[in-house]
Formats: structure tokens, C-alpha cells, sequence
């Protein structure tokens, strides 16, 4: 952790960050029609106390073990880094969670299976 306030680049605010994780993850539900929110990667992103959540941390410790690094050359490979992981503890990889639409980094953000229908089918 005193690693990633070492980094100066990670107090920067990235607001292409959710364009460029879309770009390498198109097919997420996360990315359907729009592009996802800052809450993918952060709790908070005030400029006087941005944080991350798990996911986000993983993310930036990969680009801080880079060395020197660009966020918009680099994170592509700090993404496919951190997806066997488990950011948010919730027993689904990061993988997982960005292919069913859920967020990596928050474990109170699951898939759920969808209802059992109640009644006829609707006519066709």
C-alpha cells in the first residue's frame, strides 16, 4: 500500500480510465452502450481523498511494478494482470465478475439468478 502513495501518477485524476478498460473489455455488460463509472475502480474520487477499492489497488499495483509507466499505454497490461484475482473477496475472480457485469472491486456487487416466472407464458 505505501507503494501506491509513492506513485505520483496514482493521485492524477484518469478519466479515460473507464474508456480504456472498455476498449479491452467490450463485451462486459459493465461497457453495453456506454462506458462504466468510476466506481469500477474507486470509493471515492474527490480530488482531495481519491481511494480505491480492491480492484482499482490491484490494478495500480500492477503499473507500480512496472517501474516507469504510462496509465494509458500500460494499464491494458495491469488489466490482464489482475484477472485470476478475487480484488473484493467475494469468491468470483475479476474475470468472472467483469464477463457477468458485476464490479470486481465491490463484493456487495454479485450476478443474482435471475427469478423463476410466475404464471402462463405470455402469448406469443
Amino acid at each position: 500500500m505505501l507503494a501506491l502513495l509513492c506513485v505520483p501518477q496514482l493521485v492524477q485524476a484518469r478519466p479515460i480510465g473507464t474508456s480504456l478498460f472498455c476498449a479491452e473489455q467490450p463485451d462486459s455488460p459493465l461497457c453495453a452502450g456506454t462506458s462504466t463509472t468510476c466506481s469500477l475502480c474507486h470509493t471515492s474520487t474527490s480530488p482531495d481523498s481519491p481511494s480505491w477499492n480492491g480492484f482499482g489497488n490491484a490494478v495500480y499495483g500492477q503499473l507500480a511494478q512496472m517501474g516507469e509507466w504510462s496509465f494509458e499505454d500500460d494499464v491494458a497490461d495491469a488489466l490482464l494482470a489482475v484477472m485470476a484475482m478475487d480484488s473484493d473477496g467475494d469468491g468470483a475472480t475479476n474475470a468472472e465478475e467483469i464477463t457477468i457485469g458485476s464490479l470486481p472491486g465491490d463484493p456487495d456487487s454479485v450476478m443474482a439468478e435471475p427469478l423463476t416466472p410466475l404464471g402462463e407464458p405470455n402469448p406469443v
